[in-house]
């Protein structure tokens, strides 16, 4: 039944407070699940909680079925060796990863409105705080990828490159049943390859095609813009090295997302706590205590991102220069 929720000055608005962060907590939720929408396919997370330490290993088989094919025997009596197959692992990790506001009372008491952001306005923001800091991990794992590279530290993408990464894409055996690729560039990366391709016949001679990749604008994720087999992201969390760019593309799942579940510890019920395990995050809220009079939410997130095998996954480095 519906719930009367007296005006906030009154110790009343507490007695529901519950209830609020309740849909609060929902909304959170939901907001999460559009902004992950926006995200490669990180496959089921790595779950460390109860691992007892903060790194783990997933094992892969690698050597066995398609891969493993019958051989002719020696003779009618003396057969072949027995064979083997290759052990390999995902090496996982978590860390602990936090954000917190804080506002005192007096701010509270005089700010004009609409001229600062409100504790609730800051906190409904957590669902990007939480994609960056997904993307910023998924970038940096993709730049340690070094099966293999296309481009050149000392050069900008061009066309070529993206034939390049096309081709190599088509040498991986089973790419297709990976799932569509994923090429992570940074902005001036994107910036190149689409300048490259103002002069490249098969575009300028396909009216339609050229107007598609020269039309884009600001945005983040691209269906296959270049016709040759796989998406693009857009996104400045491209880590940097020595001076080159380290974007990369892989399949679905390449780059797996890791977390614990927040929900093991044991946070007074003062503080309002709100559990999200399936991300790996809990809010929940601060007191400035004696001799402070401000207040505050706190979020921890115990995240993480691993690379699977290269025999196991699709993974190309794309490097440039900057």
């Amino acid at each position: 039944m519906p719930t009367t929720v007296t005006p906030p000055a009154t110790q009343t608005q507490y007695d529901t407070a519950g209830l609020q962060l309740s849909f609060i907590l929902a909304d959170l939720r939901l907001a999460l699940m559009d902004q992950l929408d926006t995200m490669p396919d990180m496959g089921e997370p790595i779950d460390m909680s109860g691992m007892s330490s903060l790194t783990t290993r997933m094992p892969v088989i690698d050597g066995i079925g398609y891969a493993q094919r019958m051989t002719a025997s020696v003779d009618e009596v003396t057969l072949n060796a027995a064979d083997s197959y290759t052990l390999d692992y995902t090496s996982a990790s978590v860390a602990q990863y936090d954000l917190a506001y804080t506002q005192s009372i007096q701010n509270q008491v005089i700010s004009a409105p609409g001229v600062v952001m409100t504790l609730d306005q800051l906190k409904g923001m957590l669902p990007m705080n939480l994609v960056k800091t997904l993307r910023y991990l998924y970038c940096t794992t993709g730049g340690t990828i070094s099966a293999v590279t296309v481009g050149s530290a000392a050069a900008a993408l061009d066309a070529d490159d993206m034939y390049d990464l096309a081709a190599q894409i088509n040498l991986r055996l089973g790419a297709a049943a990976l799932g569509i690729p994923t090429a992570t560039l940074d902005p001036a990366q994107f910036n190149a390859v689409r300048a490259a391709f103002r002069s490249e016949p098969a575009f300028v001679q396909n009216l339609a095609a050229f107007q598609k990749i020269q039309g884009v604008q600001n945005g983040q994720r691209y269906g296959d813009i270049l016709g040759l087999g796989f998406d693009i992201q857009v996104t400045d969390d491209v880590t940097q090295s020595g001076g080159a760019y380290l974007g990369f593309c892989v399949s679905p799942g390449a780059i797996r997302r890791v977390k614990a579940d927040p929900s093991r510890a044991q946070i007074p019920a003062a503080a309002r706590p709100m559990f999200m395990p399936e991300y790996g995050v809990v809010v929940y809220e601060t007191f400035g205590g004696l001799g402070s009079a401000t207040l505050g939410w706190q979020a921890v997130g115990f995240l993480g991102s691993a690379l699977t095998p290269a025999s196991s996954s699709l993974q190309i480095l794309v490097t440039s220069l900057v």
